[in-house]
């Protein structure tokens, strides 16, 4: 048994549960299994190809075509299974690590609602949606980049609690945080622009 105590980073949208219940069943340290999701993701956010398949908005019929469905902050994309063969060339990750994250990505696409008929052809890869990559390039974590997006479309802290699955006084220190990093920055161009 592996089970140990995760220190994931704000980056981490997935549940440490599922990361725990992988990195046994691998007999891995957890903490580097999330350190290989983060380099995953890395990879994911900054390769042109993915980037341009996360604009997909209708289901493609070929077989080499990534298709997406919305999951709230992420978006599912179902992947032919030699998109994973080619994160693990580009991220030079052992087979054990890329099979575990595979794996993670598999159970939280089906969590947040994936379609078992695409599973079943496809693999899942998980993705933040464009705003909350947006937020994130801008700055923010990628938990107050969620907080973020539902605070634009106007939701209380109650619900953004209940939605992100955190307590009120969570959110509202996300809010702090994030307004004090936007007033930052507009003192940052401020001082730029003078």
């Amino acid at each position: 048994m592996v089970t140990e105590q995760l220190n994931p980073t704000e980056y981490s949208e997935i549940p440490g549960e599922i990361v725990r219940d992988t990195a046994d069943k691998f007999e891995i340290p957890g903490q580097e299994l999330l350190d290989a999701l983060e380099e995953i993701d890395e990879y994911v956010k900054s390769d042109a190809e993915f980037i341009k398949t996360r604009s997909v908005t209708k289901v493609s019929g070929g077989e080499d075509d990534a298709v997406i469905a919305d999951a709230g902050h992420f978006m599912v994309l179902y992947v032919p299974p030699h998109q994973w063969d080619e994160i693990q060339v580009e991220t030079d990750l052992s087979g054990d690590y890329l099979k575990a994250a595979k794996e993670i990505h598999t159970e939280f696409a089906r969590r947040v609602g994936a379609d078992e008929e695409m599973l079943a052809t496809h693999d899942a890869l998980l993705l933040p949606t464009p705003k909350i990559h947006q937020l994130t390039r801008a700055g923010l974590s990628r938990k107050q980049a969620e907080v973020q997006a539902l605070r634009m479309k106007g939701a209380t802290h109650e619900t953004i609690g209940d939605e992100l699955g955190i307590a009120v006084g969570t959110v509202k220190s996300h809010c702090r945080r994030i307004d004090e990093k936007i007033r930052q920055a507009k003192k940052l161009v401020q001082l730029t622009s003078e």
